[in-house]
């Protein structure tokens, strides 16, 4: 692998995909006075009044509660999809470990499902680690609630070697620092 050609490729992808985020403006007078208005016109209308809910509809509420409640909980969790591929893949924790340097401890902690909910970092990391193509990483980065930023360096250079296969974490590593941003499996 040609690692200039790799930086090159990876500069044009960046200049490409990032989308910098624009500073928000200080409020002026203008605003400050707009919000006032605002506020003062919504003190002077009258107050909406609510009647009490029926008890029949106290019910519907309390079972499309209770049906939510019981979807949400029989949806996959991170800790089940990654036991899911490690058992597809026959993957150990300690491969895991050796391609992306995330602790052993930690990989257990997300594969018993006790709740524990990994940090974004973790979770891109993984994908490294499991050699996931990019649809198989957005779904697996989407069921931690995340997904990958186009205004964060980090996320777009991950995405870029996801997207071209590359799981070297010493080339991605590489090229992480050459950019200026925290390495794989390096406490900040």
């Amino acid at each position: 692998m040609d690692k200039e050609l790799l930086y090159r490729e990876l500069d044009q992808y960046i200049r490409d995909n990032y989308i910098p985020i624009k500073k928000a403006k200080p409020f002026g007078a203008a605003m400050a006075n707009l919000m006032g208005a605002r506020a003062a016109k919504a003190s002077a209308e009258p107050m909406i009044s609510f009647e009490p809910m029926r008890d029949e509809e106290c019910m519907v509420c309390e079972s499309s509660i209770d049906d939510y409640l019981e979807k949400e909980l029989k949806k996959e969790t991170v800790g089940d999809r990654l036991n899911a591929i490690m058992a597809r893949d026959n993957l150990t924790t300690a491969i895991i470990y050796q391609r992306c340097f995330i602790d052993r401890k930690l990989i257990s902690k997300i594969t018993k499902g006790d709740g524990y909910h990994p940090s974004k970092d973790t979770m891109l990391a993984l994908c490294i680690g499991l050699h996931l193509g990019l649809e198989d990483a957005d779904s697996f980065m989407e069921l931690a609630g995340f997904s990958f930023n186009p205004s964060r360096l980090y996320d777009l250079i991950i995405k870029y070697f996801i997207s071209k296969e590359v799981y070297d974490i010493d080339v991605i590593n590489e090229m992480l620092y050459k950019y200026g941003q925290e390495c794989i499996g390096v406490e900040p």
